[in-house]
């Protein structure tokens, strides 16, 4: 891959709450720079994380306060729980 890239958790937090309490919510899950590396982060993830999993470049912090944000957009993606463990089937 060209970039290094962050897999992030969201808790489950009521709507409204401050930027600080954003992030205070949010949980780095790991790193990968290859599709292997991908693969192996998805893999390992818990029950938990398969909830609200944001997936930047690396050293940008998944708020829109963050310099790297202030134009961007957003990519959803859902995929039944059901599928979870297996999204690529």
């Amino acid at each position: 891959l060209a970039n290094s890239w962050t897999f992030w958790c969201e808790s489950h937090q009521p709507r409204g709450r401050t930027t600080e309490e954003y992030r205070d919510g949010l949980q780095e899950i790991g790193q990968f720079e290859t599709v292997n590396g991908f693969r192996r982060l998805w893999e390992k993830k818990d029950e938990a994380s398969r909830l609200r999993l944001r997936m930047f470049k690396t050293d940008i912090v998944p708020t829109w306060e963050d310099e790297a944000n202030v134009e961007g957009g957003s990519l959803v993606l859902k995929i039944d729980g059901r599928r979870a463990y297996r999204p690529w089937e």
